[in-house]
């Protein structure tokens, strides 16, 4: 079977973030960039890797694509990193693949994961203190995708700020 450079890396991804010594938060963390890292220091390490900077969005995030049309979005708070999502494109063959490879793999890494989704996205997640790691498929501009989503502490917060939902209580993450 066919696994694409992209595919390889994702999985390289999936095992870098499993340091077997680190019992902290940044023990799920994407590959080389850590949790409230300089929202400069993570483009320079993305672009080193391979991304092109591709601008940022109306939350302040920050865009990024690889030649092989993976993209990855770096979500920050206050110009801090605290969440990244790779989202690799496929035909629907090989993103079933794709998704039960990376799948297999974590679960040997890190065993059965704390929550799976009951919908058709097939989401899986691995969760350490405030940080958790994520793999879906689902269909999104007409193709078949994986999804990895790396969150880290403050994610949450954020994110319920931006949707104006009540924040958490002081000192959750």
């Amino acid at each position: 079977m066919y696994i694409s450079r992209a595919f390889r890396l994702m999985l390289a991804a999936g095992f870098a973030c499993f340091a077997p010594n680190v019992s902290s938060a940044q023990e799920i963390a994407f590959p080389g960039v850590a949790w409230g890292e300089p929202a400069e220091s993570v483009r320079a390490r993305l672009v080193a890797s391979g991304y092109a900077f591709q601008g940022g969005t109306e939350g302040s995030d920050q865009l990024y694509r690889r030649a092989d049309s993976a993209w990855v979005r770096v979500d920050l708070r206050d110009g801090r990193a605290i969440g990244v999502v790779l989202v690799d494109p496929a035909p629907a063959e090989q993103a079933e693949a794709r998704y039960e490879a990376l799948a297999d793999s974590l679960r040997a890494a890190r065993g059965e994961p704390d929550e799976v989704s009951p919908d058709a996205r097939r989401e899986l997640v691995w969760m350490s203190g405030l940080s958790s790691l994520a793999i879906s498929v689902s269909r999104g501009g007409g193709l078949r995708r994986v999804e990895v989503a790396w969150r880290g502490p403050g994610w949450h917060d954020e994110m319920a700020r931006r949707r104006e939902e009540r924040p958490m209580p002081a000192g959750y993450t």
